[in-house]
């Protein structure tokens, strides 16, 4: 149910006729559904569940947004599934390659993407350069993403090595999780590299169990890699002009640092982050420390300013609270009912009422107490200034 209605689009890149319709290669409703032929299959509902999930239980990361599920696992046996059970899921590199292409030619023009998750890997890789090297085709497909604004988060993976991530979370372009638990410890499995990206959680996570309505609990840098790609769709909606580069050095920035002999990053806080990347003086903070939410507020000028409102009093929040077309100030008991003059009026609330692209006035004078050189604006009549 958390999933009910999140998919934007679907695809299959299976090597061994192993999409839906028996073919490597499949699209549209029911493609990139999962498997059923390991425990294992349940996976790709979890690590989604995790990054966008809505419900009233156990929602995502960023509940608002869409999803698109891409199926790259195919189905494995005998030694190919050491140490677990055969048969397996498993992912050929050039089916995530193919996938990575998909997004970049074939799903960019049509979705505002903010993120790639691939709770994924193989080996360990302890040089970045080297890892590169040898991942150049993937590297270039991350590259592409990365230009267009997309990031592509990916799983350092679950060996417990300190020295050392797995590919493709390695390449250089890539966003790289490992995981933390609830105490913001370093998982015991979590792998950690001097040229790891980001820490997030990814100790019992609890998040949608496949082909059900119940959920269930998982650990692994697959859950943590998650929490990363639903962060990136919500800072992308708070700042959608950030580039890649941007948003990783907030969550850097503002997160809480891990101390780690090798990786020395931070896990993520995202409303600490999302600060960073919006203007300053219009974020809907006291950015000026007088104690005032700043709205379009020049230079925070660290005074009483008409244009700020106190966040903590119903009749100064800069709204309606009582439904009478006026704006509520404090000196309005209670937001008083009907209109009182110490409300301004709808046409002096210093914003724009009737769409024209201009901020409405009255009697020839702004909310702010500037002069309107076009004369007064009395019903907000629509039209420029």
């Amino acid at each position: 149910p958390n999933l009910d209605g999140k998919i934007v689009a679907e695809a299959c890149f299976a090597s061994g006729n192993d999409c839906p319709n028996g073919q490597d290669f499949d699209e549209g409703e029911g493609s990139g559904t999962y498997c059923t032929y390991s425990g294992d299959c349940f996976h790709g509902t979890h690590v989604a569940g995790i990054a966008a999930g809505a419900g009233a239980s156990y929602p995502g990361i960023s509940p608002g947004a869409s999803l698109i599920s891409i199926q790259v696992f195919s189905e494995s046996t005998g030694t190919d599934c050491n140490p677990d059970p055969s048969p397996c899921p498993r992912s050929y590199t050039s089916d995530q390659l193919a996938a990575l292409e998909y997004v970049f030619v074939t799903l960019r023009p049509l979705h505002t993407i903010a993120s790639v998750n691939m709770s994924l890997g193989g080996l360990p890789y302890t040089s970045q350069l080297f890892c590169d090297l040898g991942n150049g085709a993937i590297k270039a497909a991350i590259d592409n993403l990365r230009s267009m604004g997309i990031a592509t988060v990916v799983a350092a993976g679950n060996d417990g090595i300190t020295n050392a991530i797995a590919e493709p979370a390695c390449v250089s372009s890539a966003i790289s999780v490992s995981a933390t638990d609830d105490g913001d410890g370093i998982a015991s499995f979590s792998n950690a590299a001097a040229f790891l990206s980001l820490w997030a959680p990814g100790v019992s996570i609890r998040a949608p169990f496949f082909g059900s309505s119940g959920f269930t609990n998982a650990s692994g840098t697959s859950m943590a890699t998650p929490h990363v790609a639903g962060a990136w769709a919500t800072l992308r909606q708070g700042a959608p002009s950030a580039s890649v580069d941007e948003i990783l050095t907030a969550l850097q920035n503002t997160g809480v640092a891990i101390p780690d002999v090798y990786a020395e990053t931070s896990r993520i806080r995202i409303a600490q982050a999302l600060v960073t990347l919006l203007p300053v003086c219009s974020n809907s903070l006291d950015d000026d420390g007088d104690g005032l939410i700043d709205l379009e507020d020049p230079g925070c000028d660290d005074e009483d300013d008409p244009s700020e409102k106190a966040p903590d009093l119903a009749c100064d929040d800069g709204e309606d609270n009582d439904g009478d077309g006026w704006v509520d100030f404090p000196e309005d008991p209670g937001c008083i009912s009907p209109a009182s003059t110490l409300e301004d009026p709808q046409c002096q609330d210093g914003v724009d009422n009737d769409g024209d692209g201009m901020i409405d006035y009255d009697a020839g004078l702004s909310a702010n107490g500037s002069a309107d050189p076009a004369g007064p604006d009395l019903q907000c009549e629509g039209y420029p200034y």
